[in-house]
């Protein structure tokens, strides 16, 4: 049988009762392919199903085998080896989401049929269906039809404010959803944001406020950053909270609030206790049931569908190429999916055309987080990537991951900056070979 005729044979379509679901791969200059016979090989030479770009990449490098148990890959004897997640495998069982790394040419696993489940099972207004965020969804849907007030921990710019939206939406109450930032106001006046204030109370009172416990009422209030409440503050909530009542400042009458109070912070709360600046008794009243809501650095498996939902918020013509989803990936996501959003924003006004490329992200800081080909020596490293761009600089930066001026840098540690092309592309074959 003739290697088309065996290719022909291997990607017979299966039918959808036999399969757990449709896998896919992407990235390398590999828009998202789907996976669709039994064995699915990868290389340069003719005969492959896929050849993406990049060094380092054998003629037979892998193949990925669909069996019983889910997606095998299998590294075929390559020269420079096949990963997974980083970690070099002859033979692997993939996880439904994995990076996968052939020579330099790095791609991403998926199967569609777990995101549709992750789909379901995630929270109103997040997406993901990394095993934290799906964890976070149960335990919320758990706490949510009781009167327990939350905590919600986590960093900077992780959506606190949507979990604890979500909170709301799936706890029944039929009030509102009112947000508080207890940072966004002046120790003065954060008492009558949150418990009102009659006229006259204060200077510039010049009429009666209603306070967000109040306008909560029959609702949830959502405390964000709730470390950076004044002591004098904290008393007053503590006291609420245990009483059911507000008394707006300058007025003598109590007045009950049916109120459901969910917290959150990105701040050490135990250590401000221990500091002296954040009181004990109110921590162990809000955080009756704490969640953590994990950074964009730990679920990076989750980044591709974040990045797609940012992106068709506003276009839904604009896509990302394979090349801005490694630039993303790459990234240690600081801000988290704030920065994420606002990345995602700019990227769309400055793309030419309907694809986004990772220039377009302008993500200076790529240069210097992890390259695909980081865990090889740096030699071998650079190497590969100048056999990549057969010689041209550029070319090889790209591929590489890093600036052009970068590159020079190590060319000249490695005394190859003053080799001509033929030369320097001699020299870098060599090296691969060795």
């Amino acid at each position: 049988m003739s290697v088309s005729d065996r290719l022909k044979t291997e990607t017979l379509e299966w039918s959808v009762a036999q399969m757990r679901g449709q896998a896919f791969l992407s990235g390398a200059g590999v828009l998202r392919r789907p996976l669709r016979g039994q064995v699915t090989r990868i290389g340069r030479g003719a005969g492959n199903h896929i050849s993406p770009q990049g060094a380092g990449l054998s003629k037979q490098h892998a193949e990925l085998r669909r069996t019983d148990d889910g997606w095998l890959l299998i590294d075929l004897g390559s020269r420079n080896g096949t990963y997974v997640g980083g970690a070099r495998v002859q033979e692997a069982l993939l996880p439904d989401r994995a990076e996968l790394r052939f020579g330099g040419a790095v791609m991403w696993f998926e199967l569609s049929q777990e995101e549709q489940l992750a789909d379901r099972e995630a929270l109103p207004g997040l997406v993901g269906g990394d095993a934290a965020m799906i964890e976070l969804a149960r335990l919320v849907r758990r706490v949510a039809p009781t009167t327990v007030p939350v905590l919600i921990q986590g960093e900077t710019g992780v959506g606190k404010e949507r979990v604890a939206e979500a909170v709301h939406q799936l706890s029944g109450r039929r009030g509102a959803f009112i947000p508080i930032n207890c940072g966004g106001f002046s120790p003065e006046l954060v008492g009558a944001e949150l418990f009102g204030a009659v006229r006259g109370a204060y200077t510039g009172a010049d009429r009666d406020r209603v306070g967000a416990l109040m306008a909560a009422s029959g609702g949830t209030l959502f405390l964000d950053e709730l470390g950076e409440l004044p002591l004098s503050v904290q008393v007053q909530l503590l006291r609420t909270l245990e009483s059911g009542t507000i008394r707006r400042l300058g007025e003598a009458r109590e007045r009950a609030v049916d109120v459901r109070v969910v917290a959150a912070t990105h701040r050490d709360l135990g250590a401000m206790m221990n500091q002296g600046t954040f009181r004990a008794d109110l921590f162990h009243r809000v955080a009756v049931f704490p969640l953590r809501v994990p950074p964009l650095r730990e679920r990076l498996g989750d980044l591709p569908a974040i990045a797609r939902h940012l992106l068709s918020a506003q276009s839904a013509e604009l896509r990302l190429h394979a090349d801005a989803l490694a630039a993303l990936c790459a990234y240690r996501w600081p801000g988290n999916v704030r920065e994420l959003r606002n990345l995602i924003t700019r990227a769309a006004i400055l793309a030419d055309g309907d694809v986004i490329h990772a220039q377009d992200l302008a993500l200076e800081a790529v240069c210097e987080r992890p390259s695909p080909m980081r865990t090889l020596d740096e030699r071998r490293r650079i190497a590969l990537g100048v056999c990549a761009g057969r010689g041209n600089l550029s070319e090889a930066a790209r591929q590489l991951g890093m600036a052009r001026s970068t590159l020079y840098r190590k060319l000249q540690r490695l005394g190859w900056d003053d080799l001509d092309k033929e030369e320097l592309l001699a020299r870098a074959e060599e090296a691969t070979s060795a």
